[in-house]
């Protein structure tokens, strides 16, 4: 029980009294108090956090020495570095985890642009779990290079293989198997495809999101479903037709960014309302003015990072308070700059990269209770106290 309303020399009606005070002090608090804020946990330095499951256990790549390390992390148990795949180069990232920590991700045959789910050459598609450590993923006979990018709880892996002379989006079944999922374009698993396809990311229903090559031009954000097969999202409007799809919740809403006439903007599509431009973050210098979006759970928070000035500032936007600087939601003298937000969890957890007092950290963003979470919880306690009154006689 709180302290203030615990048991003690004070008589019956002056707890009540202090109790109603306090509650009282909360519920009549500014709106703008309501705010949410988060704490900062420092993962470690040369570490990229990319993925964080719902119970806090942190998927990314940690450089050591002149090598990339796939790892994971927890703040019980620390770093741990999930090794490397046999025959392979001492390079790996990790992109993707699971809730049954389950991670994906790619063996590199060089250091260069980590993290990425776009497929380059020498690179080899990885499953680990902590029974069978990191393997191969099965490729099933589809011969060539192949990235693994997101992982669901069934277990279902979206990802980028080499087939048929091109690069092409395929998802990966728990016993192994592989499903082409093809691209805009047009073609066959037989004739080969036409243009270039690459996944991102997959929601618990198996559907997925990336980007292909499109008929009209460009490359194209797209919506992969077991019904529909691959649908073109569009682009926001402009004259260059490019967009890309980085996520995915399970009520369909994708998240990406797409180049319009006023900038490269993040945008959110659903199946009602279309492609819609999230904007950017006030004060970006004048050809700095975008943004991009990289995660989306449940909730509908969209993570991501924009430019303040022309640095590059982790970023959060909902639908009730648009978009904001996550270094303006931290406590600042910390001495962090946050500069990229790349995973969030159910429990809006926020993984991502930034400068801590001048040097590259990953961090982890844990939000801090609402004043109104707060106000119940006296509330709550107000309850028990009068349930117990019945004994103060």
């Amino acid at each position: 029980m709180n302290a203030l309303c615990a048991t003690g020399p004070l008589p019956a009606i002056g707890r009540i009294g202090l109790c109603v005070s306090v509650l009282s002090f909360f519920l009549s608090a500014p709106v703008a108090s309501a705010a949410v804020s988060y704490t900062v946990t420092p993962i470690a330095s040369r570490f990229i956090a990319t993925d964080i499951n719902d119970t806090g256990w942190v998927a990314g790549t940690r450089a050591v020495f002149s090598n990339y390390r796939a790892s994971l992390w927890s703040s019980d148990s620390g770093m741990l570095d999930l090794g490397q795949l046999v025959g392979a180069t001492p390079d790996s990232m990790a992109l993707g985890i699971n809730n049954d920590n389950r991670v994906v991700g790619a063996g590199l045959s060089g250091a260069s642009a980590i993290p990425r789910d776009d497929l380059m050459s020498g690179d080899a598609a990885f499953l680990w779990s902590r029974d069978s450590g990191m393997q191969y993923l099965n490729t099933s006979g589809l011969s060539g290079d192949s990235i693994a990018a997101a992982i669901n709880d069934q277990n279902q892996i979206a990802g980028t293989v080499t087939h048929g002379g091109t690069q092409v989006a395929v998802m990966t079944k728990p016993d192994g198997t592989q499903r082409v999922l093809g691209t805009l374009t047009g073609g066959s698993d037989y004739g080969g495809w036409t243009g270039l396809s690459s996944a991102a990311a997959i929601n618990a229903g198996g559907d997925v999101v990336g980007t292909s090559s499109a008929v009209t031009g460009g490359g194209h954000a797209f919506l992969w479903t077991e019904a529909g097969g691959m649908q073109d999202l569009g682009f926001l409007p402009g004259a260059y037709e490019n967009s890309r799809a980085t996520g995915i919740n399970d009520a369909r809403q994708v998240i990406g960014w797409s180049q319009g006439d006023d900038c490269w903007c993040a945008f959110l599509w659903s199946v009602s309302d279309g492609m819609q431009s999230l904007g950017y973050l006030s004060g970006a210098a004048t050809g700095y003015e975008s943004s991009f979006a990289s995660d989306i759970n449940n909730a509908g928070q969209v993570i991501g990072w924009s430019h303040v000035g022309d640095v590059a500032h982790a970023m959060l936007w909902t639908e009730t308070a648009g978009m904001q600087d996550l270094n303006a939601l931290i406590d600042p003298a910390e001495g962090w700059v946050l500069s990229s937000a790349n995973g969030i969890n159910e429990k809006g957890q926020i993984v991502g990269t930034g400068l801590l007092k001048g040097q590259s950290y990953g961090f982890l963003l844990s939000p801090v209770p609402e004043p109104a979470t707060w106000a119940m919880m006296l509330g709550g306690l107000g309850v028990v106290f009068r349930r117990r009154r019945r004994f103060d006689v």
